[in-house]
């Protein structure tokens, strides 16, 4: 009579290869974990990379903005009427139509002997701002000497 020898499933030999079911799952367990970690600091990543991008896209209207002003007081300032330049030049500023975000304000200044900045009539300063970032520059009514040449720009 000839007897079968019966090996259990858990026992292995040395030619068996391969995984268990608990060493799959363990596996994809820690693969999920890393997987979700990964994610979470690409999405910070991505969604902070475009805040550089509005910023500069705000400052460059911002800054086209200030040389269309600038443009329109040389235009001005060398025109037949300098001396009404600069109130001509304030409510040129005040009908302009501004980009989304961009706000401008404009003040009469004058400067006091140690430089500080006082009301008065003599320059008119003109603050551009846009998404908390400010431009300011300030125009004069007149030139240092008659005979100066006409600005450009």
């Amino acid at each position: 009579m000839s007897t079968t020898h019966h090996t259990p499933k858990s026992a292995r030999t040395s030619g068996d290869s391969g995984f268990t079911l608990i060493e799959l799952i363990i596996t994809l367990t820690i693969a999920a974990v890393v997987g979700a970690m990964l994610a979470s600091v690409f999405q910070t990543s991505l969604t902070g990379s475009v805040n550089p991008v509005i910023v500069a896209r705000s400052e460059g209207a911002t800054e086209q903005v200030m040389e269309q002003i600038t443009g329109q007081y040389v235009s001005l300032i060398n025109g037949a009427t300098p001396a009404t330049a600069l109130t001509s030049l304030q409510t040129y500023i005040s009908g302009l139509t501004l980009p989304a975000g961009v706000t401008a304000a404009t003040d009469f200044v004058a400067f006091n002997a140690s430089g500080a900045v006082v009301t008065g009539t003599e320059a008119l300063r003109v603050r551009l701002t846009s998404g908390g970032h400010n431009l300011a520059a300030v125009f004069t009514q007149t030139r240092t000497d008659s005979d100066d040449l006409p600005m450009a720009y």
